[in-house]
């Protein structure tokens, strides 16, 4: 499972063109999570009102040469929008952190402004660059 937060509030055909041009993979094959065969790209979509709107969780995404962020990256560029994903877990933020990635690739940390709010908003004052050990991948 991996999973990543847009920022703009995208239709569900839009978010499956998307999704089908940063995995490679047909449109056809991307569903919500429950519907289609055990092969497809299940997805769970939680919607909010403020900050970053789609709350987006995948299923049955490759484990092997599936890199998070830069799929992340992907998506970013192909919805013309930031995304959010988690930092990876050897970088030790905090759970209110966040990686930043902008549609021309740019990426930094982030804080969330309020970790028990159900909408995801960032202080965007709070950017800062990722650790070295995040570059080149």
């Amino acid at each position: 499972m991996d999973g990543l937060l847009i920022r703009d509030r995208l239709s569900w055909e839009g978010l499956r063109r998307v999704l089908s041009r940063a995995t490679g993979r047909p449109e056809a094959e991307i569903l919500p999570l429950g519907q289609g065969s055990v092969t497809d790209l299940a997805v769970e979509l939680y919607v909010h009102d403020v900050g970053f709107q789609m709350d987006v969780s995948l299923y049955k995404l490759p484990a092997e040469g599936h890199e998070p962020l830069a799929f992340a990256a992907r998506v970013a560029a192909v919805a013309g929008c930031a995304v959010l994903h988690a930092p990876e877990p050897d970088w030790g933020c905090s759970p209110t952190v966040w990686v930043l990635i902008e549609p021309d690739g740019r990426s930094a940390l982030v804080d969330q402004v309020d970790l028990d709010a159900e909408d995801i908003e960032i202080d965007l004052r709070t950017t800062r660059a990722l650790p070295v050990s995040s570059f080149g991948r």
